[in-house]
């Protein structure tokens, strides 16, 4: 027994010490190499969400990156801006019914080959034109076709014909036009026609230069084996 006023010599105290790491050295190690682990973990975790891409997608960031610097050449420009805005306030006004007949129109026309209809309007339009000469510019000839759509879904200007006129109810729309100025819809990649996959569509927001706000979307074929 150690009475209350005893001072513990030297000896004691190295007993003690000792005596203490031998009962409680182990359960201390264990939980610092846990906390350890844990730090680590967590410091690393959003670098490694930042790389990983889903297995069949990879082509994403490199479209996306070309198809915006290429995009940047043009959907400022005010007439291609004034084209949206006019188509979009000249389709506020079809009701259901109309809608119908427009796309079904468009539709037939490219079935029966129809010239100087409805498709030869939109297909040769001064803006259609207009993104011709900017496709033949591309870098390296990564774009295969450039599609204007109106803040309703509408066709406005191309470079090749779509086989709907309405591209409202498509993903690449629904998804661009309601987000922010950011928003991006890049497609899985597709045959190119030679049984290689390599074609991805890119779709970007239209803004308008005034206001801030999407009007449009731009959708660009790009031919993820020709980026530079």
């Amino acid at each position: 027994m150690i009475r209350k006023d005893h001072v513990p010599t030297g000896m004691e105290r190295a007993a003690s010490a000792a005596l203490f790491h031998d009962r409680y050295a182990s359960q201390l190690v264990c939980p610092m190499k846990l906390v350890v682990f844990l730090l680590a973990a967590l410091a690393a975790t959003p670098a490694l969400a930042q790389r990983a891409i889903p297995t069949g997608l990879e082509h994403q960031p490199r479209a996306e990156a070309y198809a915006r610097k290429f995009a940047s050449r043009f959907i400022t420009d005010a007439m291609l801006q004034s084209a949206v805005r006019e188509s979009t306030k000249q389709h506020s006004r079809l009701d259901w019914g109309e809608q119908r007949a427009l796309d079904r129109k468009w539709r037939d026309e490219l079935a029966d080959n129809t010239k100087g209809g409805l498709t030869d309007a939109i297909i040769n339009n001064r803006l259609s034109e207009w993104l011709k000469e900017h496709l033949v510019d591309a870098p390296n000839g990564a774009v295969t076709e450039i599609l204007i759509i109106d803040g309703l879904g509408w066709n406005v200007g191309q470079t090749m014909p779509t086989s709907d006129f309405f591209q409202g109810d498509e993903m690449q729309w629904q998804n661009v036009l309601p987000g922010s100025s950011n928003a991006t819809v890049v497609s899985e990649l597709e045959d190119n026609g030679k049984g290689e996959r390599t074609l991805a569509l890119v779709s970007l927001p239209i803004v308008d230069t005034d206001r801030g706000n999407n009007i449009g979307v731009v959708t660009l074929g790009i031919d993820t084996s020709k980026i530079p």
